[in-house]
């Protein structure tokens, strides 16, 4: 007897009275990512089991659209708005099985369609991540390996041609990136090693644009997951553990140090958000059992700069992927539903 899992693309939003709404978008596949610009306008980015989904709302989520966009296209990562129609998303396309170029896209219509920029898409590998200050100058991490590889690029001119800064380290994989402004930054991820016993978290600093990184390690973190700074001092970052469960780290000197704050045992988070200089940090991810694996939602809140954390699971059998914070009242998960039936 085999089980066939069916996958239900699932948005969720928090109204201002802390309840969550679902929205459904009209594909089997998972939600992977999504970015808002305000409580109306967003883009969410998925896939089936054979194709980019690419989605936008302009009423807050009550009904998504199709979008136009480049069909080589395989998978994207992150989404950001520049402003209220420049919207830019990196990722990836397969030219050959197992063989992947990056992809760099963007939309001047809020999402509604969007057109391959540049060379990127001449680099072998995946646009992991990225951080734009404004519409011409941003970072990527870009990686070559499944294992890790990742390297740190830069544009000037939108992402038409992108120059690289350094591979950071061999055998890393790098997965977010935070910049303060042009020379100050910190990127996350995990030392792989050799497989997941030799895995550990890792987090680096540069103080000159990438330039040189300085790098702090996490032995008891497979990965250092997320990270988010809710002033220019203080940050949080949400890790898997090694022994399994979830490790909360904090910084309060700009990413120099890193102290552990707080482990939560049967819990992946996946995506943290925060909102600017009120002290609330949001992370979002699944509730776990070594049996069944992902079962129900998990969501953290501090609202004192992570002083103190309430931990609440939501009663729902969705993976849970990605979270946009627009404001204190909006809340935005993204993922899917799995469900199992027994097939003969």
């Amino acid at each position: 007897m085999q089980n066939l899992f069916v996958i239900l693309v699932m948005l969720m939003a928090m109204n201002a009275d802390g309840q969550w709404m679902n929205y459904t978008l009209p594909y089997n596949g998972i939600a992977g990512t999504i970015g808002f610009y305000n409580v109306n306008t967003g883009v969410s980015c998925g896939n089936n089991t054979s194709s980019l989904q690419l989605f936008y709302t302009i009423n807050a989520g009550s009904n998504w659209i199709l979008a136009t966009y480049p069909f080589e296209i395989n998978g994207l990562t992150k989404v950001q708005f520049i402003n209220s129609s420049t919207v830019y998303a990196c990722g990836s396309e397969e030219i050959s099985f197992a063989n992947y170029r990056t992809a760099f896209l963007k939309s001047t219509n809020s999402g509604m369609s969007w057109v391959k920029v540049g060379a990127s898409d001449t680099l072998k590998g995946s646009m992991d991540n990225m951080h734009f200050f404004d519409a011409n100058t941003g970072y990527a991490l870009i990686d070559s390996s499944l294992t890790g590889n990742s390297r740190f690029f830069k544009t000037t001119n939108a992402g038409s041609n992108w120059q690289r800064v350094q591979l950071v380290e061999a055998g890393m994989r790098l997965i977010s990136i935070h910049f303060f402004d042009m020379n100050t930054g910190i990127i996350s991820g995990r030392k792989y090693n050799g497989g997941p016993a030799g895995m550990y978290g890792v987090i680096y600093k540069t103080t000159n644009g990438g330039v040189n990184f300085v790098k702090t390690t996490f032995p008891g973190a497979s990965e250092i997951r997320d990270f988010t700074f809710l002033n220019s001092t203080t940050g949080i970052a949400t890790a898997f553990g090694k022994n399994g469960g979830n490790i909360i780290y904090r910084t309060t000197n700009a990413g120099n140090q890193w102290d552990s704050l707080l482990y939560i045992s049967y819990r992946n988070m996946n995506d943290i958000e925060s909102i600017q200089n009120t002290g609330t940090a949001f992370p979002v991810g699944n509730k776990m059992d070594t049996i069944n694996g992902y079962i129900v939602i998990a969501t953290m809140k501090t609202t004192n700069y992570g002083t103190d954390w309430i931990v609440k699971d939501i009663n729902q059998n969705t993976y849970i992927s990605a979270l946009s914070l627009i404001d204190a009242s909006n809340f935005l998960m993204s993922g899917g539903d799995l469900y199992s039936t027994p097939q003969g």
